[in-house]
């Protein structure tokens, strides 16, 4: 019981700093508080947040393997660093498509998405051009 009370006390204190921050805004831009609620929680980070690391976490944590496939794919004689370059302009396209998949419509996340990507790409054709100098 005494728990449930702390949590409620947290939560008004909490609901206290909301409205806060919200007639400080008002005063701030000059405008109205209710116009002001809208600009708080349509900013709000935590919203999307929560949906995107549900779909771009695990994602993302699979191709972030990229590297380890291009080594044994170049140990293997299957790709070599002379395709990846020459394909590199086909490569950025096809990583801005994948990027447009997983990503809400939103430009910033997908160019946030597609920048460790494309990198990713980068380090794959440096791996495969250290693996076929060495074999």
């Amino acid at each position: 019981m005494a728990e449930s009370i702390h949590i409620g006390h947290i939560i008004q204190e909490e609901l206290r700093a909301k409205r806060r921050s919200v007639a400080w805004l008002a005063r701030r831009l000059g405008t109205s508080r209710m116009a002001c609620y809208r600009i708080f929680h349509s900013y709000r980070i935590f919203h999307s947040y929560s949906i995107d690391t549900q779909v771009l976490f695990p994602i993302m944590g699979v191709v972030f393997q990229l590297p380890v496939v291009a080594f044994f794919l170049g140990k293997m004689g299957i790709v070599n660093a002379e395709m990846l370059s020459k394909y590199r302009k086909h490569a950025f396209l096809i990583i801005m498509l994948a990027a447009a998949a997983i990503t809400p419509p939103d430009l910033m996340t997908l160019i946030l998405v597609t920048i460790p990507l494309y990198l990713l790409y980068e380090v794959s054709l440096r791996v495969v051009r250290r693996v076929t100098a060495k074999s």
